[in-house]
């Protein structure tokens, strides 16, 4: 966060070309110098698109976490979605292509619950 308020990277982040500058270290990259990750969900989103990216990422959460509770699912939202992003925390499962994708598909399997257990829809 440091770096990226002295470079002027704050609001914008870094982008999406390179290795974020403060992964680009001996010490860091690991054993076989393949860990490019920051392995935090919300940092990495920080460090690639700067704060606007966090809080668009934020707001999605946030009207996706609505319309759950609109369908009256808000406790089934927070079943998947806390483990979920809690996990991503401390590992970087979301800069794959495969975790993010069953996440999403299980969110909206969950959101459309009705038509799979066959049940009446409350709208």
């Amino acid at each position: 966060v440091r770096d990226m308020w002295l470079s002027n990277k704050f609001l914008t982040g870094y982008g999406y070309d390179d290795i974020i500058p403060v992964m680009d270290s001996d010490q860091r990259q690991g054993q076989d110098r393949t860990n490019i990750n920051v392995h935090n969900y919300f940092f990495h989103i920080f460090s690639r698109g700067g704060i606007v990216s966090v809080v668009f990422v934020l707001l999605f959460y946030y009207f996706l976490f609505k319309l759950f509770k609109q369908r009256n699912l808000h406790l089934d939202y927070f079943q998947i979605t806390l483990p979920l992003l809690f996990n991503s925390l401390f590992d970087p499962c979301m800069e794959n292509a495969h975790y993010p994708v069953i996440f999403y598909i299980l969110l909206g399997l969950t959101f459309r619950k009705y038509i799979i257990f066959k049940e009446e829809s409350e709208n």
